[in-house]
């Protein structure tokens, strides 16, 4: 018969987890007899100790043994998200370090993405400048006579649209919508000569005709017989008489809504800057109190849903009735909210550009004048 001692040890190797074992009683007597009926045992001191030299330390360890857990500490997690990293690097151990094409491609990998973080900035720089030479509200000229509106969105970090308001002497205004063939600086770069082009042209008494004639032949000379060209509207109003001269270069036609009407504004002429002597022509139409004057870009009436339907030139025009009574800012703002209920929230194609002008009739203590 196994001693008490031999039949615990087993229990225990089954359980570890037991503290406390429970033997019956009828055991322990039977095994306490047949104790006391074996001979007395000596032991050599220091063969226990030899003996016991050779067992492993978790063998002769007075701690009891830990229960397991999956729970990270804070340093494991730390240690796992290293090794991570290490494992999915591109260069993860230092023999990848030091070989030379490893090397090779983390020199290009920052030189990459320094000229990267260089361009953003320099984008960055052009649309603020870009922005300083787009009307926003607090620039629109103060006369009684005239209301503005304006919007202007670039499809990415700059655009290719421009509108502005330019004063020509003392009591007449330039209306100017132009758009640039394609997108990005290059685009960008040609509005901002479109604007300084017109602006040098746009003095009193010159008809919005010769005005597009003359900045056509400024720009032929810098982007002739290349990709790039510009279309543009320009209208002249004179505040002493009410009339409004407009020039249409290949752009689309301005808009005048009158008491909830629409005409559009047309005439003939072609792109500017792709062609050495082009023709322009003007047409003429007296505006009264309340009318206003629409200019836009194609980003707009080309717009496109989800469904990859155009906004079109209906939908715009209808917008455009229905709020012709507000003044010119809210009616862009009805407009492009209507836009957006279309879209749906697909992304912008092309750069987006309007320009709304309010006529509020002339005013009379202003008299004519002879020259500026």
């Amino acid at each position: 018969m196994e001693s008490f001692f031999l039949v615990a040890q087993k229990y225990r190797k089954q359980d570890n987890t037991i503290s406390t074992l429970h033997i019956p009683e009828e055991f322990i007597l039977e095994t306490e007899k047949q104790i006391d009926s074996e001979p007395a045992i000596t032991f050599d001191t220091e063969t226990i100790q030899e003996s016991s030299s050779t067992l492993p330390q978790e063998a002769i360890s007075d701690k009891k043994p830990q229960p397991e857990t999956n729970e990270f500490t804070e340093i494991d997690l730390d240690t796992f998200i290293e090794n991570e990293q290490q494992e999915t690097s591109p260069v993860s151990s230092t023999a990848d370090k030091n070989d030379p094409k490893t090397q090779e491609l983390a020199r290009a990998y920052e030189e990459l993405q320094r000229r990267n973080d260089e361009y953003r900035r320099e984008l960055i720089v052009a649309r603020r400048v870009q922005e300083t030479f787009i009307p926003s509200e607090k620039d629109f000229p103060k006369r009684s006579e005239l209301n503005f509106g304006g919007f202007y969105q670039a499809m990415a970090d700059i655009g290719g649209d421009l509108y502005d308001v330019i004063r020509i002497g003392r009591n007449a205004y330039g209306f100017l919508i132009a758009d640039v063939s394609g997108h990005g600086v290059p685009a960008a770069l040609i509005t901002a000569l479109v604007k300084v082009a017109f602006r040098s042209q746009l003095v009193w008494g010159v008809s919005p005709d010769l005005a597009c004639k003359n900045v056509n032949h400024e720009l032929y000379e810098i982007i002739g017989e290349g990709e790039r060209y510009v279309t543009a509207f320009l209208a002249i109003l004179n505040l002493e008489t009410g009339i409004l001269e407009f020039t249409n270069a290949g752009h689309h036609p301005g808009i005048l809504l009158r008491n909830g009407d629409l005409l559009e504004l047309n005439s003939d002429g072609r792109f500017l800057g792709i062609f050495p002597e082009p023709v322009y022509s003007k047409k003429t139409i007296k505006l009264e109190a309340d009318d206003s004057i629409i200019l836009y870009t194609d980003g707009i009436i080309e717009a496109k849903s989800y469904l990859d339907e155009e906004y079109g030139h209906d939908r715009f025009h209808e917008a455009l009735m229905r709020n012709y009574l507000k003044e010119p800012q809210e009616l862009i703002d009805a407009v492009m909210s209507d836009l957006d209920s279309f879209t749906m929230g697909a992304p912008a194609h092309d750069d987006r550009a309007m320009l709304v002008v309010r006529f509020n009739g002339l005013d009379s203590t202003i008299a004519a004048t002879v020259e500026p």
